[in-house]
C-alpha cells in the first residue's frame, strides 16, 4: 500500500512540475533573438526577430527595441532590419518590455571593390586663350577608395577648347565649354571658362644721352585695322636717359585691338641726344621686345609698325 502511494505522489509531482500553465499574472523574464552570430556582406541586410517569454517559458507579447553597437558598421531599424554599412563586427541588442535584453554579434564582410564613381579636378576653372589646363580623373570604388580604371576625356565645344587623352585642355577661343571625364559607365563634368588673352603692346622711347639731359620732339602714335585708322597720340614727348615715354595700346575692355597694326613716327630726331625705341608685347604677364631701333642724335625721322 505504501508503495502504491509513493508511486502516485511521484507521478503527480512530475506532471504538476512540468506544467507550464501559471495561475498568476505573466511576468516577462526572457527574450530570444534570431538569427545569432550571423554574417552579411557590405550593402546586404538581415531581418532579426525577437521572442518574449514569461516565467513559465511561454511566449508572450512585448514591445521590442533594436539597437546596433556601431552604426558605422551596421544600422538596424525599429522592425529589426539590419543594413550592413562597412566591414567589421557589431553587436545587435533587442530589449523587450523596456528591461529584458539579449544580444548577438554580426560580422560584416567587405564586398569586392567595384567601380562606382569618378571625381575630376580642377572644378569650374578659368583659363586664357592659348593657355592649358591639366585635368585629373580619380575613379572610386563603392567605399570611396581609389579604383584603377582608365579615364577618357571630351570637350562639349571643340571650337572653344580641346582636351587630349591625357587630360590636357588647350584653350582656343573665348567662351565656355564642358569638360567630361568618363570611367566605365560613370562620368563627371565641369564648365571651363576661356577668357581672351590678357595682352597688349606698348612703345617705350628712352633718351641715349647723359643722365639729366632731356629733349623734346614730335611723336605720333596710331593704330589701324582692316577698316579704321585712329590716332592715339600726337604731340610733343619729353624724354631723358632715365625717363621713358610709354604708350600702351589697350582697348576699353582691357584687351588688345584684335588684328590691329601699331604705328609710330618721330618726324624730327632730338638735336642734343638720340633715342632708343622699343615695341614691347605682353601676353599673360610675359614681356617680350618685338621691335627696336636706335635713332642717333642729329638724324631725321624714325618710325615703324607692328601687327598682332
Amino acid at each position: 500500500m505504501k508503495k502504491v502511494v509513493l508511486i502516485t505522489l511521484i507521478f503527480l509531482f512530475v506532471v504538476l512540475g512540468c506544467n507550464k500553465n501559471i495561475t498568476g499574472p505573466q511576468i516577462l523574464t526572457s527574450v530570444s533573438i534570431s538569427p545569432t552570430n550571423a554574417s552579411v556582406g557590405v550593402g546586404g541586410n538581415l531581418q532579426f526577430t525577437g521572442i518574449a517569454k514569461d516565467q513559465g517559458g511561454n511566449q508572450m507579447s512585448a514591445t521590442f527595441v533594436w539597437t546596433s553597437s556601431n552604426n558605422a558598421v551596421a544600422t538596424i531599424d525599429s522592425n529589426g532590419l539590419l543594413i550592413a554599412v562597412s566591414a567589421g563586427i557589431v553587436t545587435v541588442t533587442v530589449t523587450a518590455g523596456g528591461s529584458v535584453t539579449n544580444s548577438t554579434s554580426v560580422t560584416v564582410t567587405a564586398s569586392a571593390p567595384v567601380l562606382s564613381s569618378i571625381v575630376i579636378s580642377p572644378l569650374t576653372p578659368t583659363v586664357t586663350v592659348g593657355g592649358t589646363l591639366n585635368f585629373i580623373g580619380s575613379p572610386k570604388d563603392q567605399y570611396g577608395n581609389a579604383f584603377a580604371a582608365s579615364v577618357s576625356w571630351t570637350s562639349s565645344n571643340g571650337s572653344i577648347g580641346g582636351i587630349n587623352s591625357s587630360g590636357i585642355f588647350t584653350a582656343i577661343a573665348a567662351g565656355n565649354t564642358t569638360v567630361t571625364g568618363t570611367a566605365g559607365t560613370f562620368s563627371a563634368s565641369t564648365v571651363v571658362s576661356v577668357q581672351p588673352s590678357l595682352r597688349y603692346m606698348y612703345l617705350r622711347i628712352t633718351g641715349d644721352g647723359p643722365a639729366g639731359t632731356s629733349s623734346s620732339f614730335g611723336l605720333t602714335v596710331w593704330v589701324t585695322t582692316s577698316s579704321t585708322s585712329s590716332t592715339l597720340f600726337g604731340g610733343t614727348a619729353v624724354i631723358d636717359a632715365s625717363n621713358s615715354f610709354v604708350w600702351r595700346s589697350i582697348d576699353s575692355d582691357g584687351y588688345v585691338y584684335s588684328g590691329a597694326t601699331f604705328h609710330w613716327s618721330m618726324p624730327i630726331a632730338p638735336g642734343n641726344q638720340g633715342v632708343y625705341v622699343e615695341v614691347h608685347k605682353i601676353i599673360n604677364g610675359v614681356d617680350t621686345i618685338y621691335a627696336s631701333a636706335h635713332d642717333p642724335a642729329g638724324q631725321t625721322g624714325n618710325g615703324g609698325s607692328l601687327t598682332f
